[in-house]
């Protein structure tokens, strides 16, 4: 064995013996982490020195090279724990060098086992060395000469000891003296272990064992120094643990919670009272974070105001300075808390902060209530501010000392205006205020006493005022404090309130409705004398009276229903009033029509106590309504009516279209050939069809005209004709009509269309009457004299001539129940779908309104007779005093434009009138005519033109010829029954109309009169 063996394996056990120590220190206390990486730096230092014996003892170059370069590797994690042991040591608060020593060790070490010249790759052959050892003589070795790498090697260890040099004067200026000496002495360790080496490198063999037995000292020393370090902490923790047991004895028996936390702001320590305060047991919270049970505001103040404001100062000491905060906390089931902390921050010997203790308060009923304070204060100042009554203050002189800014609403005076003034010069009655002296010494106080004020602008406000005195401390009168409140809206509205009861006194007393109240249980507390004219009741009887005796039982019953609806429903009491149509009893035991406007009486919590409302008699409203129903009837019937006639209109514009050349071509024939008698007479049946055909046109035009037309004279007789004439498919084989009509003097002042509808209305229903079993339907029209009275038959009609209409039938006849109600709207005896009730009340508002009479005869089994007493038209018809007809004139070869959109219509009336002697010209289309006419306005000197035709009709067409040539003459022929009424209010009154079909003696005669009147 070599000698340079022995000092290496000295200090190697020394050294291993120092790495146990540590690290049974580490295992005591873990959360010392320099101890730790202390023993790994003797652990390695060990190895090291293990390694050097195998290289002191190798035998051949290969083995000497291998534990070489093996001793070199081993410096790269032993410079990697020294590194980390300075940081944890010194705490210093710069990282940056440790991360470039850690990475240039850990490269080193992966360079020294992976790269080429590492551990398995021969880069150098060692050199044998040969050396004098004091006391040992002549030894041998194996030696790395010296290479590049070596040489960088030796500049990162010298920036290494520089680092451990600023560290070190860092930590003894900042931290501790002593503790800085057993750093220096740990460094040695690491310090040694390469000047050795460096030594051996150089040449400078005498310093071996100087060096060596230098490193066994300095290990002994960081050995004993970091090991009174441990036995002074010892000594510490049981005098802590002796503190700790008493102050836990008391933590553990406050209410307040009493905590520790690390640098980190995690738990160490937390009294059992943490349980009453945030609901964690103390076990839940140690090692957790403060952070987690602070709210974001209350973690920004930790941070701001203890954190960053007490790194120099501490808590416990005598005379430091200590921090109260009021933050909110998270209790455990996450509602917010306020605790009040007084904390500050736990150093060591060194003045380090390793911690904070505190204590936490629950300060939230604290809170508020100082909350409710802050909310009761803002309360009464904006109350103050802002109420409508005045605060005021005076001494005992008058003098304002204080006033509420709510008296502008009395006296439009600001606060500022008024304090320093007497109170004596803002009343009308300055004597006023001591008889309120005199009142509140005699009382104590005045309450609500009316005084009148004058305003800024001279009005009289009155007021009401409640005061008392202040006392000085002495209990003396020192002045008066109260409100003062505006009444002057509350005396004008008593005295509204006064007039309005008057008024409604008199409104309720005079009224024709009656005005009540009553209780839930429809008895009255009120009503009014009206009561008595309208139902004969008087009014100290219907107040014994209850609604049910009152009202009719269906009534009653109607009430109830609506009662219980409306207590039912969700919508609000008095939405609106409920408004019902009853029915009530009078003295006399009949029964009358009475509308109920109603609402419910709230009492204070807006539950009904009773029923207030007004009754109205509503008879004559019913019988307003009965008769609206009549006309409305009446308006039906004549719509439906009108409808027919347009219908009707259609129907006779077609049918004349149809006549119209049936008879223009007959006339031709006959002209042609007259003479021939067996020819003639077959043309003149024709012509007599045609004829008959016309005449029903002309009645169904007749039966639709609208009833609007003016009143003319009508014959009646005439009327009875062509009704029954339209009748005469609709009635029954089995019932015979007989009509008695006079040929003449039965003319009437009236509307056609209305007496067509009466006259078809009792036909209907005589008929109707018997269409079962069948009998005799007698009509009869005669002109009567009554002499005034009307006697039996028509006793409400003036003296004069009356046309009188009996129609009357041999049906079943009718009851008297059934007669008196047979003119009423809707009333029917007919099955259903067999009437609408309208026929006979038609007929008897027809008849009132030509100022007639219609009167109603029938027993059962007996029949029934309708007589229609109308005013008889002066003068009488002669029918067989007619005009005879004359030839047709002929033309003198004028010129006609024929216009007509049926072609037959247009061929027939061409060829007629050419035979006539006119040169005619024909045009299918309205608006090729009115091209044509336009580009020839003078070719022409009379237009022939329809009515109803498609593109323009002829009313249309005459006013844009006129526009062309107004003078020019023209015909319209139309199927209207009212020409002239057309005409009219088609602003054609130059034009002439003809109804269609035309005669064609009629046609050449109207043509012949346009062509005079328009060369005239």
């Amino acid at each position: 064995m070599s000698p340079l063996s022995m000092p290496i394996a000295i200090a190697a056990a020394l050294t291993m013996g120092a790495a146990i120590f540590h690290a049974l220190v580490y295992v005591r206390q873990s959360v010392r982490k320099e101890y730790l990486y202390f023993a790994i730096v003797c652990l390695l230092m060990v190895l090291y020195d293990i390694i050097s014996l195998n290289v002191y003892n190798a035998s051949y170059p290969e083995q000497a090279t291998y534990w070489l370069k093996l001793r070199m590797l081993i410096l790269a994690p032993s410079g990697l724990a020294l590194v980390w042991y300075l940081h944890s040591y010194t705490g210093h608060p710069d990282k940056r060098p440790v991360y470039f020593f850690t990475a240039y060790f850990s490269i080193a070490f992966i360079i020294g086992v992976f790269a080429p010249g590492g551990l398995f790759w021969m880069e150098q052959v060692p050199v044998l060395q040969e050396v004098h050892l004091p006391w040992f003589g002549p030894v041998t070795f194996y030696e790395f000469s010296l290479s590049y790498f070596g040489a960088f090697r030796y500049l990162i260890r010298i920036l290494f000891i520089a680092y451990f040099c600023w560290v070190t004067f860092w930590y003894t200026r900042h931290r501790s003296l002593r503790k800085g000496l057993a750093m220096i002495a740990s460094f040695m360790v690491f310090f040694i272990g390469i000047a050795n080496d460096s030594a051996v490198r150089l040449g400078l063999y005498d310093f071996i064992y100087i060096i060596e037995f230098s490193f066994m000292g300095v290990v002994m020393f960081m050995t004993w120094q970091l090991g009174n370090q441990v036995v002074e902490a010892l000594v510490v923790r049981d005098q802590l643990e002796e503190s700790e047991r008493r102050y836990r004895l008391l933590a553990e028996n406050i209410s307040d919670n009493v905590w520790v936390l690390d640098m980190d702001m995690n738990f160490v320590y937390s009294s059992p009272s943490v349980k009453g305060l945030l609901g964690f047991e103390p076990a839940e919270v140690i090692g957790t974070s403060a952070y987690g049970i602070m709210t974001e505001e209350g973690l920004s103040r930790v941070q701001q105001e203890l954190l960053g404001g007490l790194e120099e100062n501490r808590l416990f000491p005598e005379g430091e300075v200590r921090r109260n905060l009021i933050i909110q906390l998270i209790r455990k089931d996450g509602t917010p808390i306020h605790t009040e902390i007084k904390a500050g921050f736990l150093y060591d010997d060194d003045r380090n902060p390793v911690g904070l203790v505190g204590i936490s308060r629950d300060v939230e009923a604290q809170i508020v209530a100082e909350k409710a304070l802050r909310e009761s204060e803002e309360k009464y100042r904006r109350v103050y501010e802002n109420i409508q009554d005045v605060y005021f203050e005076a001494d005992l002189d008058g003098i304002i000392r204080e006033v509420s800014p709510s008296i502008r609403y009395v006296t439009q005076y600001t606060r500022e205006e008024l304090i320093g003034r007497n109170i004596r010069s803002l009343t009308v009655n300055p004597d006023e205020r001591n008889d309120r002296l005199e009142a509140i010494v005699s009382q104590g106080r005045i309450n609500d006493y009316e005084a009148a004020f004058v305003d800024k602008d001279g009005a009289i406000v009155r007021a009401s005022i409640t005061a008392a005195f202040l006392f000085d401390e002495e209990g003396k009168p020192r002045g008066t404090a109260g409100t003062i409140r505006n009444i002057e809206d509350r005396k004008r509205a008593e005295e509204a309130l006064r007039d309005s009861e008057i008024r409604f006194r008199l409104l309720a007393e005079n009224a024709t409705d009656v005005i009540w109240t009553m209780s839930l249980g429809g008895a009255f507390t009120y009503i009014s004398p009206s009561v008595e004219r309208m139902s004969g009741f008087p009014v100290e009887e219907v107040m014994k009276m209850t609604l049910d005796q009152y009202l009719t039982p269906e009534s009653w019953a109607k009430v109830q229903r609506s009662i219980a609806r409306e207590l039912s429903s969700d919508r609000a009491f008095n939405a609106y009033p409920a408004t019902l149509e009853l029915q009530q009893y009078t003295k006399s035991g009949d029964v009358i029509d009475v509308e109920v406007t109603s609402n419910w009486i709230l009492n204070e919590e807006g539950q009904p106590v009773g029923i207030r409302g007004a009754t109205r008699d509503i008879r004559a409203r019913k019988k307003a309504e009965r008769e609206k129903s009549e006309l409305e009837a009446q308006l039906l019937q004549a719509r439906k009516m009108e409808a027919i006639g347009t219908l009707a209109g259609g129907i006779a514009h077609d049918f004349n279209n149809i006549l119209h050349p049936i008879i223009g071509y007959t006339q031709m024939l006959m002209e042609e050939h007259k003479g021939r008698e067996s020819t003639t007479e077959v043309l003149d049946e024709i012509l007599r069809a045609a004829a008959r055909a016309k005449e029903l046109v002309s009645q169904i035009l007749t039966f639709g005209r609208r009833s609007s037309e003016a009143p003319s004279l009508v014959d009646l007789s005439a009327v009875v004709k062509e009704s029954l004439s339209l009748l005469k498919g609709s009635i029954p084989s089995t019932i015979e009509v007989k009509a008695t009509l006079p040929e003449a003097d039965g003319g009437v002042f009236g509307n056609s269309s209305q007496l067509h509808q009466m006259v078809m209305n009792l036909c209907t229903n005589a008929y109707q009457a018997m269409k079962n079993m069948g009998g005799v339907m007698t009509i009869r029209l005669q002109k009567v004299s009554l002499n005034g009275d009307g006697g039996a038959l028509a006793p409400n009609l003036p003296k004069g001539y009356y046309q009188k209409l009996s129609v009357s039938d041999t049906g079943p006849g009718m009851s008297k129940a059934v007669t008196e109600r047979i003119f009423e709207p809707y009333f029917t005896t007919k099955d259903v779908g067999e009437g609408t009730g309208m026929g006979l009340a038609m007929v008897h508002s027809i008849v009132k309104s030509h100022q007639g009479e219609i009167c109603v005869h029938s027993k059962l089994n007996r029949g029934a007779l309708f007589e229609v007493y109308l005013p008889a038209a002066p003068g009488a018809w002669d029918e067989k005093a007619k005009p005879k007809a004359k030839e047709a004139p002929k033309g003198k070869k004028e010129r006609i434009l024929v216009v007509d959109d049926e072609p037959q219509t247009l061929r027939m009336t061409k060829r007629s009138l050419e035979k006539l002697g006119y040169l005619v010209h024909a045009e299918e289309s309205s608006l090729a005519a009115l091209d044509h006419f336009s580009n020839n306005p003078d070719s022409f000197d009379l237009i022939l033109t329809d009515m109803t035709m498609p593109g323009l009709t002829g009313d249309v067409l005459a006013q844009k010829i006129l526009a062309v040539r107004p003078e020019i003459p023209i015909i319209l022929c139309t199927g209207c029954a009212d020409a002239g009424v057309f005409r009219k209010e088609a602003g054609l009154e130059a034009v002439k109309f003809l109804q269609k079909p035309v005669d064609r003696q009629v046609l050449a005669q109207t043509i012949k009169e346009a062509l005079a009147a328009g060369s005239a």
